[in-house]
């Protein structure tokens, strides 16, 4: 039987060797260059589909952005709400804000037609994307996650979840810290695989000779990691993690929403490039070893050194990666009882991936 101890050291020494690999380089990043080194004009493209609360609450900061040469150009997306008059309110104050009325359209799902009319129709090649339901950090949004495309072509932001209390919303700001975590790291090690749409910039001539999301039109999520995983390249990507540039949005409200999104969201996994896929599927797969026979290993050679040595060295490698990871990501509070949530989420995202695997993936955006 001391072949599941051994099973369970080499997912151990997998998960030891992603954190050395692709986490660790994180903590010796640093930006090279500042804010102010770009002063191109920026176009801010945001979709809403009945959003009129969440516009009325958080537009107005993207309008009032410390930035000289910008416009907020809103696609009010087939909205049955009252966004549209709230729109029409805030362009009598704002000069800078565009808006483009989508009527009604069945024929498609998701917000990628939408979002493809708000970047065609953009003034500026230098795009910065976010949700209508995204509280943006800080009046220096614009200024520093532009800074980012000094030599680059795409820039990656953080898109946190509001703190609040209760079990779900700790699950989802721990799955976001590790998707985070993931995705930057990713990119410094030249191998950019996703971005998330609260938070990524652009540019539109970059969208424009890629085809834009037409290889997955079909699908109704992908218009931010998929689009990533097919223009992302070791030198065109850069990623920001200053707080002001950060934004947050309202987190699931139980387990079941969670569930519904988490599906949708992971339903564009399978059409990643090879490497980061393998990669990231060993590292889940390592994961779920890990704790599955963890109990197991534990009961049968509670005496053994090497166990113990295993477990303690991965534990304490995590700790010193995820520790400051999670200041610079405003998640520490969730740090101290992170194997809990490792294992819970790792479990989860095993159950979404089989359930989409076997049941069909999400074919409508819920």
């Amino acid at each position: 039987m001391e072949i599941v101890l051994y099973i369970w050291l080499l997912t151990a020494a997998y998960l030891i060797g992603h954190h050395l690999f692709f986490h660790l380089r994180l903590l010796f990043h640093k930006a090279s260059t500042k804010p102010n080194d770009f002063n191109h004009a920026v176009s801010v493209v945001i979709c809403a589909r009945d959003e009129a609360e969440n516009l009325a609450k958080n537009l107005p900061i993207v309008l009032r952005q410390d930035y000289s040469d910008y416009e907020v150009f809103v696609v009010n997306d087939r909205s049955k709400d009252n966004t549209e008059q709230v729109l029409i309110k805030l362009q009598e104050q704002f000069s800078h804000l565009k808006v483009l009325t989508v009527r009604e359209d069945n024929t498609y799902v998701g917000k990628k037609k939408a979002l493809t009319l708000g970047i065609k129709n953009a003034k500026h090649d230098y795009l910065l994307l976010t949700d209508a339901d995204c509280q943006i950090a800080s009046s220096n949004w614009v200024k520093s996650m532009s800074g980012g495309f000094i030599h680059r072509d795409i820039v990656l932001g953080f898109g946190g979840y509001v703190k609040t209390q209760g079990f779900t919303s700790k699950l989802v700001r721990w799955e976001t810290l590790q998707a985070a975590m993931q995705y930057f790291s990713f990119a410094q090690a030249g191998m950019p695989y996703m971005g998330v749409g609260r938070n990524l910039a652009y540019r539109k001539d970059l969208f424009d000779s890629s085809g834009g999301f037409e290889s997955h039109i079909g699908l109704p999520s992908g218009d931010d990691d998929l689009f990533i995983s097919e223009n992302g390249e070791y030198n065109n990507v850069s990623f920001n993690w200053d707080d002001q540039a950060f934004t947050y949005s309202d987190g699931p409200k139980n387990l079941k929403t969670w569930w519904r999104q988490k599906r949708r969201h992971m339903s564009t996994s399978s059409y990643y490039r090879f490497w980061p896929k393998t990669f990231l599927t060993n590292y889940g797969t390592a994961q779920l070893g890990f704790y599955l026979l963890l109990p197991l290993v534990l009961i049968m050679f509670p005496q053994s050194s090497i166990l113990w040595f295993g477990l303690i060295l991965r534990f304490l490698i995590h700790l010193v990666v995820l520790i400051p990871i999670s200041k610079r990501f405003k998640s520490f509070d969730i740090v101290w009882l992170h194997p809990i949530w490792e294992a819970w989420v790792t479990i989860l995202i095993t159950i979404v991936l089989l359930q989409n695997k076997f049941f069909g993936k999400p074919k409508a955006w819920t």
